[in-house]
């Protein structure tokens, strides 16, 4: 497949600076290498504050990064001229997780979905309108007004427009920060649904987060697990569920509860302690503090990304 994003030693830190003058440096992302090909969907997932959606706007340049490089269709986007970055902003898009707090409430829909257009200068008023309606209607929201605000809206209501705004432009390539996370349970099985017709439909590409396991199998052609800062397994969606390799990809993946449970209890592997302070990372392999099999050498000496069978590649040195 045709590669349409690469990322390359990709690090984001954050400065916190104390009112006693020290500093700490938060390692949200650390040294990511990732592609994602054109047309696919790869699922990242990880626990919370593992560094995901930090990563996801990083990829956007929403964030700047600290250190590393970001290829879109072969185009450095950390060296991209201004005129060049707003045309690419066309291509790229995000969909954020709480549809409440997304939607500017001061704006009506007609005004969400055209101010897109109106600062790429795309159109007439009136096309624009047409536009916005067409849009709505792809993601199962066809409105005769256009003059009512975000709150009159369902939660569910909100996120397709949400979806909506993202498509507006024609996106190649959309960024899903946990759309699903923040609705209730009847509605987000519409939105996934809608999620992956929009795909196939538009020939989309998807970075999709999540912390939920089940939608990341529903949903996703590859998988990337992260863990404080860094990717420590990926591989295609079903060679992960399949054949977890690192010791938190099975703890994570061990704990999906399946929709008909088998004769039996099912083992679950539970992880011992919390997740370590992203201002002071282990050494050597970030896990080790909560693996239950780390080594010496696991404390010392950092793993890197080993292919174990096709595309399927961890970072373990229990991996031989």
């Amino acid at each position: 497949m045709e590669e349409l994003i690469r990322l390359e030693n990709v690090k984001k830190y954050f400065v916190k600076k104390s009112v006693l003058g020290g500093k700490k440096v938060l390692k949200a992302v650390d040294g990511v290498n990732l592609r994602i090909e054109r047309g696919e969907t790869l699922g990242l997932v990880g626990e919370s504050g593992c560094g995901k959606s930090t990563l996801g706007q990083v990829l956007l340049n929403l964030l700047p990064p600290t250190d590393g490089t970001i290829y879109y269709e072969g185009k450095d986007l950390t060296k991209i001229p201004k005129n060049e970055e707003q045309k690419l902003r066309r291509k790229i898009q995000i969909v954020f997780q709480d549809p409440y707090s997304s939607l500017d409430p001061r704006m009506t829909v007609g005004a969400i979905l055209t101010s897109p257009l109106k600062i790429h200068n795309i159109g007439t008023k009136k096309e624009r309108i047409e536009k916005a309606k067409e849009t709505l209607a792809k993601v199962g929201l066809p409105l005769p007004r256009l003059d009512r605000f975000p709150h009159e809206f369902s939660g569910g209501q909100r996120q397709r427009i949400g979806i909506a705004r993202a498509l507006i432009l024609d996106p190649e390539f959309i960024v899903l920060d946990e759309p699903t996370s923040a609705l209730d349970v009847s509605v987000q099985a519409q939105i996934l649904n809608l999620i992956r017709k929009l795909r196939e439909e538009l020939n989309l590409t998807y970075l999709f987060i999540s912390h939920d396991l089940s939608v990341i199998k529903y949903l996703s052609t590859r998988i990337a697990v992260m863990y404080l800062g860094r990717i420590v397994e990926i591989g295609k969606t079903e060679d992960i569920v399949k054949n977890p390799i690192h010791p938190y990809t099975k703890a994570l993946f061990s704990s999906i509860l399946p929709p008909h449970p088998p004769d039996g209890e099912k083992k679950i592997t539970t992880l011992e302690g919390d997740v370590p302070n992203p201002t002071n990372p282990p050494s050597g392999c970030r896990f080790h503090t909560r693996c239950p099999y780390a080594k010496p050498i696991c404390r010392e000496v950092e793993p890197k990304l080993k292919t174990v069978q096709g595309e399927h590649k961890v970072a373990c040195h229990l991996v031989i």
